[in-house]
């Protein structure tokens, strides 16, 4: 999705995501934040790491998931422009730094590398998840 980012003056592609709320569990909060911000539901979350978002200075943690998807994307948060990219075109926007934050390209490492998502891939015809170049 594209986000306007005051603090940076710019549009950036991230991946749905934000806060729990209260004592809401991560999978919980990461179904919300896609229907949120994309229109999708979910049909499959793989959960692929539960760390510290910044070791230096903050306390908060880090849920990274992998959502199978199904719907038409739409405009559900204001702000928030839901797009789909070409698998073949993920790996050239990370490495043109073009996603942002740098935890979504680390999950894009991790989903890759997942053998869940694998079959997933496989099952849709691809020999290895397509945003991983090799």
């Amino acid at each position: 999705m594209e986000q306007f980012r005051p603090v940076l003056d710019l549009f950036t592609l991230e991946s749905p995501g934000g806060l729990r709320e209260g004592t809401e569990p991560p999978t919980h909060a990461a179904r919300r934040e896609v229907v949120e911000e994309t229109g999708l539901s979910i049909k499959e979350i793989i959960p692929l790491i539960e760390t510290f978002a910044d070791v230096g200075r903050l306390t908060n943690k880090l849920f990274g998931f992998f959502a199978l998807v199904e719907g038409n994307l739409r405009a559900a948060e204001a702000g928030i422009v839901p797009k789909f990219l070409a698998p073949r075109d993920i790996s050239a926007a990370a490495t043109k730094g073009e996603i942002y934050p740098a935890s979504n390209i680390a999950l894009l490492y991790l989903a890759g590398h997942h053998s869940r998502i694998q079959t997933i891939c496989a099952k849709l015809g691809f020999d290895s998840p397509p945003w991983i170049t090799r």
